[in-house]
C-alpha cells in the first residue's frame, strides 16, 4: 500500500459508488464515482488541492466530455478522450 486513503462504500472488498480519494499526505486526489475500484462515471481529479479535470471516466481513464483546468481555473477547453486509445480531441468552448 502507498499510504493513500479512500472514503466511501465497499462492495465485496471493491470500491463502488461515490468516493473521495486522498494521497498519503491527506490531499484530495479524486472525488466522484468508482466501479470495481476504478474511476468510472463522473468525477474530479485534483493536483495540489486544485481541480485538473472534471468530467467523465470509464474503466479508470478519462472518457467522454470533461473540463480541463489550469491553476484551478477552467482553461476554456473541452476534452473528448477516446476510451482505451488515450487520444484527446480538444476544442474551444
Amino acid at each position: 500500500a502507498d499510504g493513500s486513503k479512500m472514503q466511501g462504500r465497499f462492495i465485496q472488498g471493491k470500491a463502488a459508488g461515490r468516493f473521495s480519494c486522498f494521497s498519503k499526505e491527506g490531499r484530495l486526489r479524486y472525488k466522484g464515482t468508482l466501479a470495481d475500484g476504478l474511476y468510472d462515471g463522473q468525477g474530479v481529479l485534483y493536483e495540489e488541492d486544485k481541480p485538473v479535470y472534471d468530467g467523465a471516466f470509464a474503466c479508470g481513464e478519462k472518457s467522454g466530455m470533461g473540463r480541463l483546468f489550469e491553476d484551478g481555473a477552467v482553461n476554456a477547453f473541452i476534452c473528448e478522450a477516446m476510451h482505451r486509445t488515450g487520444r484527446c480531441c480538444m476544442k474551444v468552448v
